[in-house]
């Protein structure tokens, strides 16, 4: 009788211990999940992160473009300008040879 005592007490604290293994087993499990999907909102919080800066940085290298754009553009402008005031001072200066001219000629007929 005793040893059939022994046996069950035996049995009974191998249920146990693998119940209790069991248990730490599902434990360890549910904390690998817990800290899968951390990692996982983690990761999806990078992207868009990097998304975003992505998106700046196309909106920046954008403006890089506009401004070196509206540079060039005033560059021209300049430039244009320049050209016009100087063709103003061409034909001032011819206006005023032209003036010399005739004032010459109506000497010239005057004598």
């Amino acid at each position: 009788r005793r040893r059939r005592e022994w046996r069950r007490r035996r049995r009974r604290r191998r249920r146990e211990l693998a119940t209790e293994a069991a248990r730490a087993e599902a434990e360890a499990a549910k904390e690998k999940t817990a800290a899968a999907e951390a990692a996982r909102v983690e990761a999806k919080a990078a992207t868009e992160a990097a998304r975003r800066e992505a998106e700046a940085a196309k909106e920046t290298a954008a403006a890089e473009v506009a401004r070196v754009r509206a540079e060039a553009a005033t560059e021209a402008a300049r430039a244009e300008a320049e050209a016009a005031k100087e063709k103003a001072a061409a034909a001032e200066a011819a206006r005023v040879e032209a003036e010399a001219a005739t004032e010459a000629a109506r000497a010239e007929a005057e004598a």
